[in-house]
């Protein structure tokens, strides 16, 4: 893309922003603060990705790899309000690399299959795309489903004592607990699948058509990245909650 038509596609602020000073809506600013935020993260992630896939190299790319994994751990748990950062970091963390290794490493052994297995899948061009879409997925996902996880606690606290000054274990009485954090982590994917073409524009389907991939090529991979992200929410929740649980019980022993 040309620098001119990069200007040219910016010039669309224009209608926003007209819109707002007629109708004396006092967002200007915010607007500008937003719009010079997203130039300056993707400027930024630009350079990242325009050494990584210049050098091209397994190792830079494992590491840009590791980076991204850790990088969404920490905007995960920042979205913890009220929750301390260094005691939840570490099971958001594990949550967040078991989806990245297993529901990624998957996706990229399907990009292998779809290829007749001539895919280099620590190539920049296959890791760090799939890295990014899963783990940009999973940010939101986490955070509100860990959320609705520790808030049962404050809300059900006297269900989960009864349940453990009956016998209970520790495990059976925070189950109610874990479905309902699961649940938070996969309605919003099944919304999405459900409402696909309806109420949610195919985003990757349109990208990969502007990028010259068949139509049937698009649909396809855009079936298997919600599948994806499903499969990845969930995983990466039941480990968080259970490395939190774990974690907390090490804490009382000692």
């Amino acid at each position: 893309m040309t620098v001119l038509a990069f200007v040219l596609g910016l010039m669309l602020l224009a209608v926003p922003a007209t819109i707002l000073y007629i109708y004396k809506v006092k967002l200007e600013r915010q607007m500008l603060m937003s719009v010079a935020r997203m130039l300056a993260v993707m400027l930024l992630t630009g350079l990242f990705l325009y050494f990584a896939f210049a050098c091209d190299s397994a190792w830079i790319n494992l590491l840009f790899f590791v980076l991204m994994v850790v990088l969404a751990a920490a905007a995960s748990t920042r979205k913890l309000v009220n929750l301390p950062f260094r005691r939840h970091f570490v099971p958001v963390l594990a949550g967040m690399a078991a989806a990245a290794l297993l529901v990624g490493g998957w996706l990229l052994l399907v990009a292998a299959a779809a290829n007749d297995w001539q895919v280099n899948v620590v190539e920049a061009r296959w890791l760090l795309p799939v890295t990014g879409l899963l783990m940009g997925s999973l940010i939101g996902l986490n955070s509100r489903a860990l959320a609705a996880y520790y808030k049962g606690f404050e809300h059900h606290s006297a269900l989960y004592y009864y349940l453990l000054g009956n016998g209970a274990t520790r495990r059976e009485a925070v189950a109610y607990l874990m479905r309902r954090s699961l649940q938070q982590a996969a309605l919003p994917v099944m919304g999405q699948m459900a409402a696909m073409m309806v109420g949610q524009a195919p985003m990757v389907v349109w990208a990969m058509l502007m990028s010259g991939v068949g139509v049937w090529t698009a649909v396809a991979w855009q079936v298997l990245l919600l599948v994806a992200v499903l499969a990845a929410s969930m995983l990466s929740v039941t480990v968080a909650l259970v490395v939190a649980q774990v974690q907390e019980e090490k804490m009382k022993n000692r």
